[in-house]
């Protein structure tokens, strides 16, 4: 779960309980500024690319090896991974099935100031405009006004002024290391998910290992296993595939 940093124990037993026995979940690991941003040669955690180069290696190897299959259709991403949306055509045609895992318009200081996600240290401004077009995105995650929402695609067109505003006030949000404080989640946006998805869950060793993650392993029957090229672990149901389908990119 991308970005929920030294929270990660409370915010993941927190929604975890609301996940159907179904679930496919995937998500990148945290990797704005830990052993995976330096083995991408990503020193910066605002940057648009990062989270968007590990899924390009994450999402054909899995699928190669038929760890995913065709039929999943929710991608569980942080905002930053929205610019995979440019790479990979079916998640830009099925963005109305997005659902955003601690996006930062959620975090209690900053709810009702959302545009520094979409701004341009972290979107490029197709996809900032796709995001803003989204009603379910809106609907459901934004939590603005129409009109507001009609200020910020006119000002995606004419100079992003006020996204360049919004940014600046945003990072309060963040710790030093570009984590979110003080995140949390909508638990009736996961009840409500009816699509098949596969989670892939990794974090730092220090706090992957504490015991509210391996408590969740072993109620779903779960593993833990080690990706040794991004020096980080994950918890799945089939985490040795994975992360053997995913070692040799890394390493290579």
């Amino acid at each position: 779960m991308h970005g929920i940093g030294s929270t990660a124990e409370e915010s993941f037993n927190g929604f975890s309980k609301y996940f159907r026995q179904d679930y496919r979940l995937v998500t990148p690991d945290w990797i704005g500024s830990g052993e995976t941003t330096k083995l991408l040669g990503r020193g910066d955690v605002y940057g648009s690319r990062y989270c968007t180069d590990w899924l390009e290696i994450l999402i054909p190897e899995t699928k190669n090896h038929g760890i995913l299959d065709n039929s999943f259709s929710l991608f569980g991403i942080s905002m930053s991974g929205l610019g995979i949306a440019e790479s990979y055509p079916i998640i830009k045609n099925e963005l109305e099935k997005i659902i955003f895992l601690n996006p930062a318009g959620l975090d209690r200081r900053i709810k009702r100031s959302f545009a520094f996600a979409l701004s341009s240290g972290l979107f490029i401004p197709s996809i900032a405009r796709m995001a803003v077009n989204s009603d379910f995105l809106w609907k459901r995650t934004f939590n603005w006004s129409e009109e507001k929402r009609q200020r910020l695609k006119k000002d995606l067109d004419n100079g992003r002024e006020e996204f360049t505003i919004m940014l600046r006030h945003g990072r309060t949000g963040f710790t030093q290391f570009g984590r979110m404080r003080n995140s949390h989640y909508l638990p009736k946006q996961y009840s409500e998910i009816e699509h098949p998805v596969l989670l892939v869950y990794g974090e730092n060793d220090d706090i992957f290992y504490k015991q509210g993650y391996l408590d969740f392993a072993r109620r779903h029957d779960w593993q833990t296993y080690m990706i040794h090229g991004a020096k980080h672990s994950i918890i799945s149901s089939r985490p040795k595939e994975i992360a053997e389908a995913v070692n040799p990119f890394l390493e290579s």
